[in-house]
């Protein structure tokens, strides 16, 4: 795989979620600042999310009718705008109308890039610059969460909101300059037909991935936007900084999305997510000790289990013929956000009626469906 190509994954990777779940640190103070309860603050979070799930099925229509350069530029360009404007938002719900603008341009330069990455790559090596792009995804997560809570909590949560932007900016910049060919059209995509995703949705199989989907990123955002609010309360008393380092964490993806695949082909995608709902609920259990160590342990855990269940099905999407893979990888992408989008907001309820206790039965029983979906799988 050539430098290059590697920069342009890796920029590419960071690019797109540096800014996605940065908030889950800052929803404290923000919080304080906009004297709003912890419901109403998680929407600057899912506001994102559902963006995302909203304009994925036709964002690789769209790219396909542009080059590459104005893929970027689009792209890049509409989610700095977007963070620039969040910083200056004078109210919670033009923090919110923000975040969701944001979250619409997103679609555009994960399909851009994954079109980019399989027409500059022999295909004995997409595989490879594929993981190295979502490794990136990881480093950004992190990055956007440790670079946001560390800002906020020395110059304020406006001025972690402008220094993200600017990673998003100086990242985009990085992916532009390291673009084989920029004037390159992307291949053409057809819009799929409504009868394309009703027949997709008829199959009992690509439903359980769908749901699979929902139920994996709902956990993941649950977990990581309220165990935010349980961390700065007592015992724990965390700062912003010293939340963004519990994100830590998220790095363990780097990890795991390369190993766990190897698995799929010996044990199955049921016997593979049927553990690694364990390891999640493990790790919810850990996290209710009142110890830091246990509860970053646990954190861990349920890090190790959503990467694990998301390269899963993944792959067996990836398995299935052209046509059908295109439509269920939109509704894929569409389902799963959607349940970010609910994760940030649903266990939001569960908080105010019985803390990280409630949360945590509520995550639990998302991972019930998710375990139950899994053995239609294989």
């Amino acid at each position: 795989m050539s430098a290059r190509g590697s920069i342009t994954a890796a920029a590419a990777g960071f690019t797109a979620f540096v800014n996605v779940y940065a908030l889950q640190s800052l929803l404290p103070m923000l919080a304080e600042a906009f004297q709003a309860e912890s419901r109403q603050v998680s929407l600057a979070v899912s506001a994102t999310t559902l963006a995302v799930a909203l304009a994925s099925p036709a964002a690789g229509w769209l790219v396909g009718r542009m080059n590459r350069g104005s893929v970027t530029k689009l792209s890049v360009g509409g989610m700095v705008f977007c963070g620039l404007q969040a910083a200056m938002a004078d109210s919670l719900g033009a923090l919110i109308f923000w975040r969701f603008a944001q979250g619409l341009f997103l679609p555009v330069l994960i399909a851009g890039v994954l079109t980019f990455l399989a027409e500059d790559f022999p295909r004995n090596l997409v595989g490879r610059a594929t993981s190295n792009y979502v490794a990136w995804t990881v480093v950004g997560g992190f990055a956007g969460r440790w670079m946001g809570g560390f800002t906020a909590e020395w110059f304020g949560w406006r001025a972690a909101l402008f220094a993200l932007a600017l990673a998003n900016a100086v990242a985009g910049l990085v992916l532009f300059l390291s673009l084989q060919d920029p004037n390159r059209r992307v291949a053409g995509k057809q819009l799929p037909e409504a009868g394309d995703f009703l027949r997709s949705l008829r199959c009992s199989h690509l439903r359980s991935a769908y749901v699979i989907g929902f139920g994996t990123l709902f956990t993941m955002t649950g977990t990581f936007t309220y165990v935010t609010f349980y961390l700065a309360g007592e015992p724990f008393g965390l700062s912003p900084a010293q939340l963004g380092n519990t994100f830590c964490v998220y790095l363990c993806g780097i990890v795991v999305t390369p190993l766990v695949g190897r698995y799929f082909s010996r044990y199955g995608q049921t016997k593979v997510i049927g553990t690694t709902v364990k390891l999640a609920w493990g790790g919810m259990f850990l996290t209710l000790l009142p110890n830091l160590w246990a509860v970053v342990g646990g954190l861990a855990f349920i890090c190790v289990a959503g990467f694990a269940t998301q390269a899963s099905v993944s792959s067996y999407i990836a398995l299935l013929s052209p046509k059908d893979k295109s439509v269920a990888a939109g509704l894929y992408l569409s389902s799963y956000y959607l349940g970010g989008s609910l994760g940030a907001f649903l266990p939001g309820v569960a908080w105010e009626l019985g803390g990280w206790t409630a949360c945590v039965g509520l995550l639990a029983v998302i991972q019930v469906v998710v375990n139950r979906a899994s053995r239609r799988l294989d």
